[in-house]
């Protein structure tokens, strides 16, 4: 396996693994009270209907999170564009230098 795709996975791995924890660093975690609650509590908070209501502000606040989750992923996508490029590079010029000094 070359060199390039080693690196070029190891980073990739770091990324999966970063934004995993940004995404646990920023998920809204209330605590945990159902150890408290009885089972028939359980059933009735279960057989609740959910309201969805759709006004301006919510829209609203839907697409800043749109924009900004799509920012981060067009960085990601550059990152990696990016770092592909300079492997490609660095391994074509040390590739060049190799094949010069065996001449």
């Amino acid at each position: 396996m070359k060199k390039s795709v080693r690196i070029l996975s190891l980073l990739l791995a770091l990324i999966l693994v970063l934004s995993a924890f940004t995404v646990c660093a920023f998920a809204s975690g209330e605590p945990d009270s159902s150890a408290s609650k009885s089972e028939s509590e359980e059933a009735a908070e279960e057989m609740k209907p959910i309201e969805v209501k759709f006004t301006t502000e919510n829209f609203l606040e839907a697409l800043n999170y749109l924009w900004q989750g799509m920012l981060c992923i067009f960085i990601v996508i550059g990152v990696l564009v990016l770092v592909t490029y300079a492997l490609n590079k660095i391994t074509n010029t040390i590739a060049s230098k190799k094949s010069e000094g065996n001449e």
